[in-house]
């Protein structure tokens, strides 16, 4: 049986869901220590437990317990596998595509997936390539594919001191798949956000030299909006002169800086740490507009910081690293 045979192309919206189950597992962590907003514990639904956290594969076993090196990730694929589930019974795992399904719990720690999709695109090759050869992510794809619709039980052990959570999935089989779980970014920050547009200076500059004993650097960012065509959805007003600032750079080769000038507004520049946006790297020398959301933390010690910033997608230019 091959991939296509038990997945189908994903509609629009389908594929809206099944990314979306799955963008917390795209985002790197740059944030320092905190007290997670929402966090769970033993007495938590084992839903909650599931969904609270990113799950990246460290291992398959048969089941007498020989690892299976072919589920193993190609050694030039630059991603490892990592499988996500969100709060509406939609769970996913990446690949090369990201693999959608519905999941249910079941009595005495049983799971089924179901209604599986996919994206479709080809990312390397398959067929007579020995398993876990270079390239040959589509022929793990495939292999994964496989035995999703056989996943009969899990086992989920929360992080204590010194040791992450671990999820293992039992298929029918006996053979097992092993995970190590990072939280997501609800989980860290909560859901009391707002989406902003930030354009990031080029120069890095000092931060408050009284406040730390050694200095440190600092990104200069400042929100910036407009309000046409529709003043109440900045946002959409974003997205729209996206479309025309990239079709400017492919067909001319660079950013129209001039064209983004018209802002309605413009708040004030502020100096945060080079590490205080999560999931972004700043590059000296490149001035970019970045999509970030804002976090209002009320979970935080005395002290500490109050607000959390997240890197959702670059605005502009396209051609920055």
């Amino acid at each position: 049986m091959n991939l296509s045979s038990v997945f189908r192309r994903i509609s629009a919206s389908t594929a809206v869901m099944v990314v979306a189950s799955l963008v917390a597992l795209a985002q790197g962590s740059h944030a320092a220590e905190r007290r997670l907003e929402m966090p769970v514990t033993e007495a938590s639904p084992m839903a909650d437990q599931l969904e609270a956290y990113r799950w990246h594969f460290l291992k398959a076993e048969a089941a007498n317990g020989q690892e299976q090196t072919e589920f193993g990730v190609p050694t030039d694929w630059p991603r490892a596998m990592q499988m996500g589930f969100s709060e509406k019974g939609y769970g996913g795992i990446h690949v090369c595509n990201s693999i959608g399904w519905k999941y249910t719990l079941q009595e005495g720690n049983g799971i089924r997936f179901h209604e599986f999709n996919s994206t479709v695109m080809a990312c390397g090759s398959s067929g007579e390539q020995s398993p876990n050869s270079p390239n040959d992510i589509m022929g793990l794809e495939e292999r994964v594919g496989r035995l999703l619709n056989m996943v009969r039980s899990f086992a989920l052990t929360l992080a204590d001191e010194s040791t992450p959570p671990r999820l293992t999935l039992a298929f029918a089989d006996g053979s097992r798949w092993m995970f190590s779980g990072t939280p997501t970014v609800r989980t860290q920050y909560g859901d009391n956000k707002q989406h902003l547009l930030f354009e990031v200076a080029a120069e890095r500059q000092t931060c408050d030299e009284e406040a730390a004993d050694v200095p440190q650097e600092c990104i200069r960012v400042r929100e910036v909006r407009w309000d046409t065509p529709n003043r109440s959805d900045p946002m959409h007003n974003a997205r729209m002169n996206q479309l025309t600032l990239n079709a400017q750079e492919m067909f001319t080769g660079k950013m129209d800086w001039s064209s983004v000038a018209a802002f309605s507004y413009t708040g004030p520049w502020q100096l945060l740490p080079v590490n205080a946006i999560d999931g972004f790297k700043h590059h000296p020398g490149s001035r970019t507009f970045e999509y970030v959301d804002k976090y209002q933390l009320r979970n935080q010690s005395k002290g500490a910081p109050d607000v959390a910033y997240v890197h959702r997608e670059r605005m502009a230019p396209r051609s920055a690293p």
